[in-house]
């Protein structure tokens, strides 16, 4: 910034210098008698930038840096560069890229004075653009190119809210034809046509999803945006909303019927297995290797009450200790569950205060986990038998 100003500043100089001698026909002597024009012509032929003057795009004087840099431009003038904009003034500079020989072109900062029919031309070298968007470009590409090959639908709406960016996997989920997205819809027109071809499922209240997605369109929604879709030809789209303080709306939309399938697959069997240990006539809970209940059934905690319901291995085996007559099992058993090494499975025989036989068989299971099980036989005139299992994680 520091190296552009003090340029800025030496071509403002140079235009009063030249401004000055077009209008000042008599020379003015310095201390060293010297005339001021050839001190002015002398600055300008040295001067470390390239400066010339064209007349009806006829270039009538350049400096000696015009003929160091590019021969292009002594012949040229302003026509040898290739300028990505129109903006042309005193203060407004424009990047032009001059061709070289044998490499890529070079990026200049153009400035531009008119002083009556001549037009007075000032470039500076802005390496720096070319290299600092060259990346840029490199990046944009690669980026095009991931979001074109991504499974996941994008459309991104700008601070204008038009569709300004979306790849083919959009088009492919929605239905929509690309012709249509070229179009640039905005959000909300964006939303009609998803109902109008039976993409989006329909809500309750229409009137109010719409406001939902005109608070997203402006930025409104201090959350994203996030709901899955279920599509009437059976697929579902999970649809992530978010907007950006920039005013910028990105939406993702990902076909998620298989994950659904998956996911509500294994709810049923969860299910399954624990409607199973529920009624199972057998009670045991679970602990973890940290010593913590994960779970414990029904028929455990009719069994044993309030002695079943401590949450760690140590309360647990203190009220075991209570609930039976004394054995070295239930110490036994509160180390195997915090066992960290190899493990196999053993059994313990123990007896009720009351004086009932028990059978007892610790067991490891996936995890870490421990599997406590031990049988209660029930008094004859029961005519069942109680089993129960203590799992231990």
């Amino acid at each position: 910034m520091l190296e552009i100003s003090f340029l800025f500043i030496i071509f403002i100089s140079s235009i009063l210098l030249v401004s000055m001698l077009l209008r000042v026909k008599l020379p003015i002597s310095n201390t060293n008698g010297k005339s001021l024009r050839w001190n002015a012509e002398l600055v300008m032929k040295s001067a470390p930038f390239m400066a010339w003057v064209e007349h009806k795009k006829q270039v009538k004087w350049s400096n000696k840096a015009v003929k160091r840099t590019n021969r292009q431009v002594e012949a040229l003038g302003n026509a040898a560069f290739t300028f990505t904009d129109s903006t042309q003034g005193f203060s407004l500079p424009r990047l032009g890229l001059l061709p070289q020989k044998g490499s890529e072109p070079r990026n200049f900062n153009i400035f531009t004075h008119k002083i009556n029919d001549m037009d007075f031309y000032f470039a500076f070298a802005n390496d720096g653009a070319g290299k600092s968007k060259k990346p840029q470009s490199q990046f944009i590409q690669t980026l095009s190119a991931t979001f074109a090959h991504l499974q996941v639908g994008i459309a991104v709406f700008d601070n204008k809210n038009e569709l300004s960016l979306f790849n083919p996997a959009l088009s492919q989920h929605l239905g929509l034809r690309p012709e249509w997205l070229l179009k640039k819809p905005n959000l909300l027109s964006f939303l009609d046509r998803l109902r109008d071809t039976n993409i989006l499922p329909e809500p309750k209240s229409y009137t109010s999803w719409r406001k939902t997605f005109h608070k997203i369109e402006r930025s409104a929604m201090k959350d994203d945006y996030r709901e899955d879709w279920e599509l009437p030809d059976g697929r579902a789209l999970r649809v992530i909303g978010r907007p950006h303080p920039s005013g910028t709306v990105v939406f993702l939309f990902e076909d998620v019927t298989t994950t659904l399938a998956m996911e509500r697959n294994y709810r049923t069997e969860v299910s399954v297995y624990k409607n199973t240990l529920e009624t199972a006539t057998v009670g045991f809970v679970v602990f973890d290797r940290n010593g913590n209940s994960v779970y414990s059934n029904k028929r455990l905690k009719q069994t044993l009450g309030k002695q079943c319901e401590h949450t760690t291995i140590q309360d647990f085996s203190l009220a075991m200790q209570k609930a039976f007559r004394p054995t070295p099992a239930w110490g036994d058993f509160r180390q195997f569950v915090l066992d960290t090494s190899e493990r196999t499975s053993w059994q313990a025989d123990v007896q009720t205060v009351s004086g009932d036989h028990v059978s007892v068989n610790f067991i490891p299971i996936i995890s870490g986990n421990t599997l406590c099980e031990f049988h209660f036989p029930q008094k004859i005139n029961t005519a069942i038998n109680v089993s129960l299992t203590c799992a231990a994680q």
